[in-house]
């Protein structure tokens, strides 16, 4: 087969790929707000969103050309040459896209894109400079479409200022005039708020973001263009009265059909806009290849891409169909997209709790400057104005239901001016990154909504910052990894080609088995009952198999640890350490969510609800000690220390049945509720605790004669006493949840 047809197989191929991860990537820009608000169940919301990727992709068409000649001048590189530029690309962007959705970060696929064909175009620009006498450095500039590159960078990283000032200011306004007592102001208002909201989705979606699709004819276009105020009035009177009437006659929150609504529409823009990112490239390298074939040249270094310059044919609509198909499969089934979804809603809920990001310098400086702002501006506001507003601004209990994380109010402005920004700059043929401007309309709402309190201020704007620092990141990576990849592949071809794509296939293999084992943890340790709970027998029930599982875990952990210093494996190790990091931010977060847990509780029951808490506390000792006797065993055996000797081993593989023997005794009774055995094993306690105290005495005697070493005592005494405190706190666990389930088994009777 064609060298050359086969590069045009791979990048189809490598689409594919782009495609899974790119969607992985971008569906928190249109889901969130559905998600986040509980519009409506996570299936009815992919599917509406489907809907929307569908005709979205339908409608992308002209943006295909940005990939043709958007960065570069392609008269400048020959046929091989431009080859080499989209491979590099496409390579790029699944080892890219894929990294930053292992770790769950929202970034741009826009900018990779970008950035890609920047630093491909520049290397070989660069290849071809110091091959030929008769240029220098400074032509540079003859490959490189620069005005229009900076021009587009300028409007992707303006629209990050835009989207979050437009988001903040609308915000403001909507939640002044609706306050969060919405039941009651949408008597008056909320008929008005839809009708303007749906007709600006439909007039930036119809009249801007699908005026460029080969799908309407030249008499319909006409048409809208002609009656669009009309069409426009119409809409808005119309929505403005059906949805005040529905809210009138039935009590239906009539912001779901805005929120809805506004997903598909802004998956629609997501599609028409970003699809480019996707699969312009193999189309541009498609058309390269035809024209190649069909200039009878058998040299492709001697063929001249000006062909580039000229339209593009029109994509057929089953390759558009296709990928639109593609994204809608991979949207029910990524787990990597629901990891992204988290972090931004994280980012943006209305209450506090657990949070991802931790507080840093920077951002307790910017929220001690607001913090002297806000007090500033309170003692020269005048009191009455004061209070008013504050109390519109004030969250009344029970605000949120069904777990939302903020209210539909929020998610319409998110979804409105989010799908109005991305459809007008669709219209103007500038591809803004979808990403960028709804995480920023979603954080600009989210600061105006007061969901950055106190409690959460530090934390929130270090996982912004960290966003924003994935993304120019993304930039900088992008274009350095697809400078690299071109260099290779200009000198290695085939061979080069060969190893790059075995590192891509082993880096996404890695980064799912990284998602999976993540999944695999949670639902073993079954802490997400923190989030959905809506009773205290359920909590008492989720609880103890929480609580039960984790103690499995640790057992497995000590057993692994013991078994790891016979061997002197640190790969043994390393996995330990990573189950306890792992089991260490669950704790974390059972121990944040403990005032939701609260509010489903009444004045009776808290009087004796603290053994719940006592139990979390006891299992993050528990986790602590383990935790700790794995770190100093890691950190001995790293270092190369002197192993343990035989008759240390021997002793510590005694402990290891007793605490096995232990933990099969107390697991399975947490599990089932049944305590019929904790008095064995308060004295199984005892029995181990002896052979402690004797393994200890026996280990003074081995240094008191000089047959045990510094380094080998502090690791053999130090996993003694961890041991001593997992027995200690395993069972004062046990007796916590003992009283925990006896209480709970007592008030549900009443």
């Amino acid at each position: 087969m064609d060298y050359y047809l086969i590069i045009v197989c791979l990048l189809f191929l490598l689409t594919i790929s782009n495609l899974i991860v790119g969607v992985s990537n971008d569906a928190v820009n249109f889901l969130n707000s559905s998600v986040g608000s509980k519009a409506a169940s996570f299936r009815t919301v992919v599917f509406i969103a489907s809907i929307g990727i569908l005709l979205g992709a339908s409608f992308s068409d002209g943006m295909i050309d940005i990939a043709r000649n958007g960065f570069f001048h392609p008269e400048m590189f020959s046929f091989y040459e431009i080859m080499i530029i989209f491979l590099s690309v496409m390579i790029t962007n699944v080892l890219l896209l894929d990294l930053f959705n292992t770790f769950g970060l929202p970034t741009s696929s826009t900018v990779s894109l970008i950035f890609e064909l920047l630093g491909a175009a520049v290397t070989i620009a660069i290849i071809k400079i110091v091959q030929s006498p008769d240029i220098t450095i400074l032509d540079l500039g003859s490959y490189i479409n620069s005005s229009k590159a900076f021009a587009i960078i300028f409007s992707i990283f303006a629209s990050v200022i835009i989207g979050f000032v437009f988001g903040a200011l609308i915000q403001y306004i909507a939640r002044l005039t609706f306050t969060f007592k919405l039941k009651k102001t949408m008597l008056y208002f909320g008929g008005l708020w839809c009708g303007l909201c749906f007709s600006l989705i439909v007039y930036f979606l119809v009249f801007k973001g699908m005026k460029g699709s080969t799908l309407w004819s030249d008499a319909a276009l006409h048409f809208l263009e002609t009656y669009k105020s009309l069409l426009l009035l119409v809409v808005f009177a119309g929505s403005a009265i059906i949805f005040q009437v529905i809210y009138w006659l039935t009590e239906v929150n009539v912001f779901r059909f805005v929120v809805l609504l506004g997903t598909m529409a802004l998956a629609m823009a997501f599609a028409g806009n970003d699809l480019v990112n996707f699969i312009g490239v193999p189309i541009a390298g498609l058309n390269s290849y035809q024209s190649f074939i069909a200039s009878g040249i058998s040299d492709p270094m001697l063929l001249n891409m000006d062909v580039l310059n000229g339209p593009a044919a029109n994509t057929p609509t089953y390759i558009l169909v296709i990928s639109g198909i593609i994204m809608i499969v991979t949207l029910y089934f990524s787990k990597q997209a629901k990891n992204v979804i988290q972090t931004e809603i994280n980012l943006g809920r209305q209450d506090a709790g657990d949070e991802r990001f931790g507080a840093t310098p920077l951002s307790r400086s910017i929220v001690k400057i607001f913090v002297s702002l806000d007090e500033f501006i309170v003692r020269i506001t005048p009191k009455k104005w004061h209070k008013k507003l504050h109390k519109r601004f004030k969250i009344p209990k029970n605000h949120l239901s069904n777990n939302a994380t903020f209210d539909m109010l929020r998610a319409s402005v998110n979804l409105m001016v989010a799908a109005a920004l991305i459809a007008f700059g669709t219209s103007l043929k500038l591809p803004l990154s979808t990403t960028y401007i709804t995480f920023m309309v979603a954080m600009g709402t989210s600061l105006s909504d007061g969901a950055w309190g106190r409690e959460s201020a530090v934390f929130r704007i270090t996982g912004v910052f960290t966003v924003i620092a994935g993304w120019f990141v993304t930039a900088i990576a992008a274009f350095a990894l697809t400078s690299f990849v071109a260099l290779a592949i200009y000198w290695g071809r085939t061979f080069a080609i060969v190893g790059i794509l075995c590192l891509v296939v082993f880096v996404s293999l890695r980064s799912r088995k990284a998602t999976k084992r993540k999944e695999q943890f949670l639902t073993k340790t079954n802490v997400s009952y923190l989030i959905h709970s809506d009773s205290i027998d359920t909590i008492a029930t989720t609880t103890a198999l929480a609580l039960s599982s984790s103690l499995e875990s640790l057992n497995t952990v000590y057993d692994t640890t013991i078994s790891a210093l016979h061997t002197e494996s640190l790969k043994l190790l390393q996995s330990s350490r990573k189950t306890m990091e792992d089991m260490s931010r669950q704790i974390v977060l059972m121990k944040a969510n403990l005032n939701d847990i609260f509010k489903l509780v009444t004045e009776k029951q808290i009087e004796n609800f603290h053994y719940y808490v006592q139990a979390v506390n006891y299992l993050q000792e528990t986790a602590s000690a383990t935790s700790q006797m794995v770190e100093i065993t890691f950190t001995h055996t790293n270092n190369k220390h002197k192993p343990l000797s035989l008759v240390q081993l021997e002793e510590l593989d005694t402990l290891v049945n007793s605490m096995q023997a232990f933990f099969n005794l107390i697991i399975p009774q947490i599990a089932n509720g049944n305590y019929d055995y904790i008095e064995h094993c308060l004295s199984e306690q005892n029995t181990i605790n002896a052979y402690i105290d004797t393994f200890n005495k026996n280990q003074m005697k081995r240094v008191k004669v000089g047959v045990s070493g510094t380094k080998s005592s502090l690791l053999f005494t130090g996993i003694l006493g961890n041991t001593k405190n997992i027995l200690l706190f395993s069972s004062l666990l046990l007796k916590a949840q003992h009283d925990f389930a006896m209480y709970t088994s007592k008030s549900s009777t009443y």
